[in-house]
């Protein structure tokens, strides 16, 4: 154990950036404090990410002299890797909401509950032990999405943390009052609207019964459940109401205002969005004079997605079709040289090509750019960053939804009035038409774009008044302090 007056604090988390981001970032706060050892275990994939990010000129400038920072290799194969390993890719991840085919979205759900196999996830929870035995933290802050490491600190009895990037109904969901799962709140990944429709409270409910069924049947869940049992970890999977159970706090980057209506657990704090420090976007840079040109669209797909040669070409008929001859769109699109030949075809002027900047790569960071005064509207998949990244910039959005709990965000913009669900009607794939439409909706001059823009304006005013990763880490070290907090 630390002395009196240093705290350790050790992060588990798994290494995909969706999750691993907002660890990252409250790690490095921590370094803000004096006398604070924060220590960060994940796969070795994110090894190198973590320490550049430790060692980037802010973060050194800010960090306490008495504070340090260490990384940990879990010994193991990372979530992404052992869900490749099962078949899964890029382009196989997509499925249509589960509302109107639930087969594959199914399948690849439970791909994702049993991501590891019962040997490997055993082997996980007993690196984490090791870890947590060598490092002897004051607390241990858990990543959501991490349930070996839950039951690391279970085995233990080891005080901890649940750190969760997503939205709080993704954490609260399993605690709600049992009938509103099945008739108050949509389905996780069924892409059905809130307040759910009539038509759709039967198919909501199936969804559900549905789900319950397939947990129980399908063999890669029933092999890992086995395994841990006969291997000295009891009881079901520690998945959501579990894990947020036995902790004795859990951290949520929503707000009220962000989400369905919801009873919150005593347990769970609101902070707002905590997202890593990154370098503003300076008025000298070349990517800002181009932004200082007119009315901006930024559209991000993230790292996951992989676009075919119908999706680009309709995409971009889509920014022709929605958006006014002055209107400037910046699209990153991963592999361009692919898509050039239908990019040419489709800006076949000069003058349409001027006002698209389409790159492979922005080095500023999205949530940075899109906080420029001239971005009028943020497209994206729907990933929680991506999310909370366009709230906290009080920016419109369009989602284009792809799998899982992004077309829940779908949803959830749509009821909270920052966002349009761009592809509600043939997702995931994306519609000419249907983007185009939903462009010009937010552009157009009419009481409808005016009503977006205000209410994303107020809800970037309630994320910068909210206490984000400084009141997170506030309470973390509040946590570590007080060793007489227990679940």
């Amino acid at each position: 154990m630390s002395s009196h007056n240093r705290k350790t604090v050790l992060f588990l988390t798994v290494s995909e950036a969706g999750q691993s981001n907002s660890i990252l970032a409250l790690a490095l706060e921590l370094l803000t404090h004096p006398n604070i050892d924060a220590h960060v275990a994940s796969f070795p994939i994110l090894r190198k990410r973590a320490e550049q990010l430790s060692s980037t000129a802010k973060v050194v400038e800010s960090k306490h002299p008495g504070s340090s920072f260490t990384f940990h290799d879990i010994d193991g194969m990372s979530l992404g890797e052992s869900i490749w390993s099962k078949g899964l890719t890029g382009e196989s991840i997509p499925h249509p909401p589960l509302a109107k085919s639930r087969e594959r979205g199914m399948k690849n759900l439970m791909h994702m509950l049993a991501g590891w196999s019962g040997k490997e996830y055993v082997r996980i929870v007993d690196s984490c032990k090791n870890i947590i035995n060598a490092v002897d933290p004051n607390i241990v802050v858990v990543d959501s999405f991490f349930g070996a490491g839950c039951e690391a600190c279970w085995s233990l009895s080891k005080r901890y943390i649940v750190n969760c990037p997503m939205a709080p109904l993704d954490v609260a969901r399993p605690l709600q009052p049992m009938w509103k799962n099945f008739f108050y709140y949509p389905f996780f990944g069924s892409g059905i609207a809130f307040p759910i429709p009539w038509p759709y409270v039967l198919k909501n409910v199936t969804l559900n019964l549905a789900f319950m069924w397939r947990v129980l049947i399908d063999p890669d869940v029933k092999e890992l459940t086995n395994y841990r049992n006969e291997h000295g970890l009891p009881g079901r999977l520690p998945m959501g109401d579990l894990s947020i159970v036995r902790c004795v706090h859990a951290f949520c980057f929503g707000l009220p205002e962000l989400d369905l209506p919801l009873i919150l657990p005593p347990k769970v704090g609101l902070y707002g969005p905590v997202t890593l420090d990154s370098i503003p976007l300076s008025r000298e840079d070349e990517l800002s004079e181009w932004l200082d040109g007119g009315r901006t669209i930024v559209m991000c797909m993230g790292s996951h997605f992989h676009y075919s040669e119908a999706q680009i070409r309709s995409i971009t008929r889509a920014f022709r079709a929605g958006t006014s001859p002055t209107d400037q769109v910046l699209w990153k699109i991963r592999n361009m040289a692919k898509f050039q030949h239908i990019l040419d075809e489709e800006l076949e002027n000069e003058r349409v090509r001027e006002r698209f900047r389409i790159v492979e790569w922005i080095d500023v960071d999205p949530g940075e750019v899109i906080r420029h005064e001239n971005v009028v509207a943020y497209v994206h998949h729907g990933g929680a960053n991506s999310y909370f990244e366009a709230a906290r910039a009080g920016v419109p959005q369009i989602i284009l939804a792809q799998w899982f709990d992004l077309y829940d965000m779908a949803v959830r913009a749509e009821y909270v009035g920052i966002g349009i669900y761009g592809n509600q009607s043939v997702a995931p794939d994306i519609d000419a038409v249907e983007l185009g439409a939903a462009i010009s909706r937010l552009l157009s001059p009419s009481e409808e774009a005016e009503k977006f823009t205000r209410r994303a304006r107020e809800i970037g005013e309630l994320c910068g008044a909210a206490p984000g990763k400084k009141g997170v880490a506030t309470k973390i070290l509040e946590l570590a302090e007080d060793d007489s907090v227990h679940a």
